[in-house]
């Protein structure tokens, strides 16, 4: 199936609605914060890659509230992720729903005022390492201690419901930041600001899940970007899709650390934009930037 001019212009005319938000204007002071992102972002290439090779997609989705009573995840994410599912699937995909302990009772509700049943549309638990929040392969994403996430995603891309993904995306599911790896990695027109990354980035702040208001949530969150990073390695053929607001969900790392940088009104996206260490001198750490980014 190929997409006519009348649906590529109507899709055309949805991200610039995303990317220009006329609602804002009214805002006193506000800023085209959106407007560096605008390059990076494709809606009608993910639209046309779906209805072109979509058979099997998996949605994944869960950023997870840092207090909430009973442990809870934004709600953004899930409306999302199931009115998607719910669409691929009447399109004629088998889609499917991924997330960890904390969403999933959220995606089943959901599913339920869909009047949708698990059948129709799977509900995939992405395991967290350890029932130990405190446990070592919970307070990082180093791959040494994430045993039991890649076997999972390994056993997910050899079964039933994910083998033979031709799509995995995500929806506002959180990710892990910068590692001096992927800043490195990063697609750019010039030379890497290595100097501002090290002195706004620091290693003990690498590679963790952050919210926007630098919380470390690092310890709630599946690691469900293995199954980006290993389904490259393994040569898993699906292609990947990113949707988030704020710049600490994966899709993110497409748009280079410095355009955050230089463009938000604080410090803050450069510190989450997508070890063995004392957790008291982490925290320390931690609160200084938090003045840094909030100043």
């Amino acid at each position: 199936m190929v997409l006519s001019d009348n649906v590529r212009e109507k899709i055309f005319l949805m991200e610039e609605v995303i990317n220009f938000p006329t609602s804002l204007l009214s805002h006193q002071g506000y800023r085209w914060e959106n407007l560096p992102m605008v390059p990076y972002s494709d809606l009608t290439g993910a639209v046309n890659s779906l209805v072109e090779r979509g058979r099997k997609v998996a949605i994944t989705t869960g950023f997870y509230v840092l207090g909430g009573d009973p442990p809870a995840i934004e709600t953004d994410g899930p409306p999302g992720a199931l009115i998607l599912a719910e669409g691929l699937k009447y399109m004629g995909m088998e889609a499917s729903l991924l997330s960890d302990e904390y969403a999933l009772p959220t995606l089943k509700v959901g599913l339920d005022v869909l009047q949708l049943s698990e059948k129709e549309i799977p509900l995939i638990c992405f395991p967290i390492e350890h029932s130990d929040q405190n446990h070592v392969s919970r307070m990082n994403n180093d791959e040494n201690d994430s045993l039991l996430s890649l076997r999972f995603a390994q056993d997910l891309f050899n079964n039933p419901l994910g083998k033979d993904l031709t799509h995995l995306i995500f929806i506002e599911r959180v990710g892990p930041n910068h590692t001096l790896e992927s800043f490195l990695a990063q697609e750019r027109l010039g030379t890497p600001p290595l100097e501002e990354f090290e002195t706004i980035l620091p290693p003990l702040l690498r590679n963790r899940c952050f919210s926007s208001r630098l919380e470390d949530i690092t310890r709630f969150t599946a690691k469900t970007h293995f199954l980006i990073e290993f389904g490259k390695k393994w040569n898993r053929p699906f292609e990947s899709m990113g949707i988030g607001d704020r710049g600490n969900e994966i899709g993110a790392g497409r748009v280079p650390w410095e355009v955050f940088k230089d463009h938000s009104l604080t410090h803050r996206e450069a510190i989450f934009s997508v070890d063995g260490i004392e957790f008291n001198d982490y925290m320390k750490v931690i609160e200084r930037l938090k003045k840094i980014a909030f100043e």
